[in-house]
């Protein structure tokens, strides 16, 4: 009975001792290759996005290749950009001829507000002659008709110095319209300048219109670089 009790137990063991082993056995594995039904895969997944959209047209690296920064990955097609740059850089053309015709304008207006003000000062210098010839030929004129009655002229005398009187009045006259014209086309250039001047702007490189141009032709050949 004894011996059959021991045989019992030891029987016991050595399953037991299997099912440990067994099972230490399994856990090893599973430390080692892990597996589940349920499991799922993690990765860090970096969207790529270009600065510039377009037709790819080469393409760089295959899938699941390892890439540096900097490495070229692919290439769009370029011809949409460098339209755009031919564009761009011809628009520039255009405002900078524009600037210079704007500023011709300028300076044909600085030329007749000259002319204008030459006019007016001329015009001031005439009155203040004919001023001292009416005074003059008024005192003439008038010493004559004084002379008259006592047969120390002659009456054609007289009317010489009449007509010179009425010439040199004319002469303010007309001296006083030109100077009223010349300050009315003074008026006129001076607005002439302004608009020319507004239609400008500023001088050289500092154009808001020249700037402008200028910064689309770079933003232009920059896209072009991000092909």
């Amino acid at each position: 009975m004894n011996l059959k009790s021991n045989q019992k137990y030891i029987l016991t063991g050595i399953v037991v001792a299997v099912a440990i082993s067994a099972v230490a056995l399994k856990y090893r594995d599973y430390i080692v290759n892990p597996w589940t039904r349920d499991g799922q895969v993690r990765a860090e997944v970096v969207q790529i996005t270009p600065r510039v959209s377009g037709p790819i047209v080469k393409l760089a690296v295959k899938d699941n290749q390892f890439v540096n920064a900097g490495d070229l990955l692919f290439e769009i097609d370029p011809r949409t950009f460098e339209v755009s740059v031919a564009q761009a850089k011809a628009q520039y053309d255009k405002t900078k001829d524009n600037y210079l015709a704007n500023e011709k304008q300028v300076e044909a207006a600085e030329a007749q507000v000259d002319v204008s003000e030459a006019e007016i000062t001329q015009a001031k210098s005439v009155i203040k002659e004919t001023h001292a010839e009416i005074e003059k030929n008024t005192a003439e004129f008038e010493r004559q008709q004084r002379m008259l009655p006592q047969g120390a002229t002659s009456q054609k005398t007289v009317d010489r110095a009449k007509a010179n009187y009425e010439v040199s009045i004319q002469k303010r006259q007309e001296a006083l319209a030109g100077l009223i014209q010349a300050q009315a086309t003074l008026a006129t250039t001076k607005a002439s300048l302004a608009e020319a001047r507004a239609n400008l702007g500023a001088p050289g490189e500092a154009n808001a219109s020249i700037r402008e141009a200028l910064a689309e032709v770079e933003q232009a050949e920059l896209n072009l670089e991000f092909t």
